[in-house]
């Protein structure tokens, strides 16, 4: 399947590779004259230029993918140079517990990406391009994919089950629409109705409280030293 997609996309994807390559020289250019020859240390191991940036562009095409035409008027507020450490730090982390993904589940994410559909699903024209959009060659972007649902095992590895009974959700419920309506009044039929919407957001905003406690303790256990 992934040799299938790449195909028809390898040609014309080369022209692309060859105009990334001038631009991600250039890209690193103002901070090596700085006279620093790596661009930091994780784990008391130096990191390359090279391997930094292949982590901020993967953040990069991620971030794409996640915003289409905002992209570029979002970037300012992602910290997309932050989340290039973060990814570079949880693929080592991953790496060392052994986390590994298979082509099928690769396939499964890919087929997907509400980008690369049609009404019919996932459509391969639209595959080829969005990446020529990006200007990335195929392999490279199925590894980034690869990479990134790395991460996510590794992270619901360790974060744990993250669960949301009915009173937390009622409780989060009423305080998210009082802190919107200072007259609003708590209905059991209509928090009913919307329940299962709101235990979502509650479930994501704990794992996102939970991830980011496990981040710094990463951070920490690694001793990242950014020379940016």
């Amino acid at each position: 399947m992934l040799k299938a997609i790449r195909k028809k996309t390898r040609i014309i994807m080369i022209f692309s590779i060859i105009l990334i390559i001038p631009a991600f020289i250039l890209w690193g250019v103002p901070n090596r004259t700085k006279g620093r020859k790596y661009a930091g240390i994780v784990s008391g191991k130096k990191v390359s230029w090279r391997e930094y940036y292949k982590n901020l562009q993967a953040c990069e095409h991620r971030a794409v993918l996640i915003y289409g035409n905002k992209y570029q008027e979002m970037r300012k507020n992602l910290e997309l140079e932050e989340q290039a450490w973060q990814n570079l730090l949880l693929l080592k982390k991953a790496k060392t517990e052994g986390i590994e993904v298979n082509d099928q589940e690769l396939i499964k994410t890919i087929e997907g990406i509400a980008l690369f559909q049609n009404e019919q699903g996932f459509n391969k024209e639209k595959y080829r391009q969005v990446l020529q959009y990006l200007r990335v060659a195929p392999r490279q972007f199925e590894e980034e994919i690869r990479d990134s649902l790395k991460i996510s095992k590794l992270t619901d590895s360790n974060i744990g089950k993250i669960d949301a009974n009915d009173e937390e959700v009622k409780k989060f419920y009423v305080e998210e629409n009082e802190g919107k309506d200072t007259d609003f009044k708590f209905e059991e039929e209509k928090f009913g109705k919307e329940k299962e919407i709101y235990r979502l957001r509650l479930l994501w905003k704990k794992r996102a409280a939970a991830q980011k406690r496990w981040l710094e303790k990463v951070k920490k256990e690694a001793g990242l030293i950014s020379h940016l």
